[in-house]
């Protein structure tokens, strides 16, 4: 998949028409959903190999993904973190998988979010926005954006970036990711809101 039909297959994920600009060595598509709400979206971080794959059907995938945030943020800010996420991604060589439940530690030094932001760490989850249905694409071995990715194909999934305070990540650390997402709905906590 080059970088237009990645462009065109998140465009069509999200009810807003996204607007691709270079952040770092990644574009990056954002978009204004109202209510004070920014998305931020990959269109490129498919490249970044960082060491999945999965047997489905009995043909074997690298698996891909493509990052986004949704923060009552700027433009710039939800840009930003998502950038410096994907790039600590990328500089983990394949020691850091882009798969739910991985946190990333310091994304807000690495996107220089003001002090005024309270969360610091990112955490690579499910998306919620599509309840069960991740979205995903399948392209078949062989030749994949010019890749020869030889007997395996490429699954290509979402995945969510949630930023997570250092109280919640903490949690994570001491409880477990699944509790940490438990208790956060129990105490219905905005994780829209980066200064809570």
């Amino acid at each position: 998949m080059n970088l237009d039909e990645a462009a065109y297959w998140v465009n069509s994920l999200f009810p807003a028409e996204l607007e691709f600009h270079r952040v770092d060595d990644f574009h990056i598509g954002c978009a204004d959903l109202g209510q004070e709400q920014q998305l931020a979206c990959t269109a490129d971080f498919g490249r970044v190999d960082t060491g999945l794959t999965t047997t489905e059907n009995g043909l074997d995938f690298e698996v891909r993904s493509e990052l986004f945030t949704i923060g009552k943020v700027t433009e710039r800010q939800a840009a930003g973190v998502l950038g410096a996420a994907a790039g600590y991604l990328r500089s983990a060589a394949g020691k850091t998988p882009a798969q739910p439940g991985v946190l990333l530690p310091s994304v807000n030094i690495l996107a220089g979010l003001g002090p005024e932001f309270t969360v610091h760490h990112g955490l690579l989850s499910v998306p919620y926005v599509w309840g069960p249905e991740v979205p995903r694409l399948t392209e078949q071995a062989g030749d994949v954006n010019g890749e020869n990715t030889g007997a395996r194909g490429r699954l290509t999934v979402m995945l969510q970036l949630i930023m997570l305070t250092d109280a919640e990540r903490d949690y994570a650390a001491a409880y477990g990711i699944g509790e940490l997402q438990q208790e956060l709905a129990r105490n219905d906590v905005d994780l829209l809101d980066w200064r809570r």
